[in-house]
This record gives C-alpha cells, sequence and structure tokens, in this order.
C-alpha cells in the first residue's frame, strides 16, 4: 500500500458520532477507534488538532503501528 496516511479524517469521522452521543445525554456509548497502519503519518498537525478536539469525548484511540515505518 502506498499514498499519504492521515489520521485526522478518521479521528473526525467517530468523533462527530462521540459528539452526538454525548449529546443525547444518556451517556450510553462509547466508542473506540482502534487504527492499525503500515505508514508514517502525513499529517501530524491535523492529527494532534483533532485527538485535541476529541479529548473530552466518549471515545478512546489506539493506534499502532505495523511494520518497517519509522513510527
Amino acid at each position: 500500500l502506498y499514498g499519504p496516511t492521515n489520521f485526522s479524517p478518521i479521528i473526525n469521522h467517530v468523533a462527530r458520532f462521540a459528539a452526538h452521543s454525548l449529546q443525547q445525554g444518556t451517556a450510553a456509548q462509547y466508542f473506540i477507534l482502534l487504527i492499525i497502519t503500515d505508514g508514517e503519518m502525513t499529517d501530524l498537525d491535523h492529527t494532534r488538532q483533532a485527538i485535541f478536539n476529541a479529548s473530552e469525548l466518549p471515545m478512546s484511540i489506539i493506534i499502532v503501528g505495523v511494520g518497517e515505518a519509522d513510527f
């Protein structure tokens, strides 16, 4: 596989689900985003901002690097 490795779009996507769940007021849902990657992150600043924005939402983000890339 090749191409840019951008994490922020999927983090923002799951964060929207978590934010919607939080607005429901029931706190009945918790989201776990597992990202398995074989490439270096190409959008570090956007990913940091996405993680910061999601930090108070009912979600966890786990990033696992596999292979020979410099993670």
